[in-house]
């Protein structure tokens, strides 16, 4: 977390064009992984700690092996991490703007945001009636994703809360 995505780039620009994933799908969606693993990693890190070993210890008092834990009970628990994670991965790849300015070229594999920076020259003049409109319809898949997952940040909320 230390070190900003920013300076991956050039490293992962050479890699995607070595791999001549430049201006396709693959080349815009295969790195985003590596731009984002250690905030991933670090928050699951620290709500896999809050889950109290008790729920281990049962589990494994039932006869249930590592994986079985994990799969029944770990993974339930962990659901408003693994949203809130989700939540973060899919806004900050739907509004990146940098990474597909530079892995597009094609006027076809633009993504909404790199679209959005162009459509403002579009009319020769600011015609900003027209702008705030395109940018409210980029908007609206991030914010209808936002509010399908918000019961999970909101249980997260209230389960956090509860004493054992």
């Amino acid at each position: 977390m230390m070190i900003p995505a920013s300076v991956m780039v050039v490293p992962l620009f050479m890699t995607v064009d070595q791999l001549g994933l430049l201006d396709t799908y693959a080349g815009l969606i295969l790195p985003y992984p590596y731009l984002s693993t250690a905030f991933g990693t670090f928050l699951l890190r620290q709500f896999f700690i809050t889950i109290p070993k008790s729920l281990d210890e049962a589990a494994r008092l039932d006869g249930c092996s590592d994986w079985g834990i994990f799969r029944h009970v770990i993974l339930p628990s962990s659901k408003p991490a693994l949203a809130t994670l989700a939540a973060f991965g899919f806004i900050w790849t739907w509004t990146d703007f940098y990474w597909p300015l530079l892995a597009t070229s094609t006027r076809d594999m633009r993504t909404l945001e790199v679209g959005l920076s162009i459509f403002k020259d579009a009319y020769g003049t600011m015609n900003r009636p027209l702008q705030m409109t395109a940018a409210v319809i980029v908007l609206v898949p991030a914010l209808v994703f936002f509010l399908a997952l918000q019961k999970y940040f909101v249980r997260g909320v209230v389960l956090s809360g509860i004493k054992g």
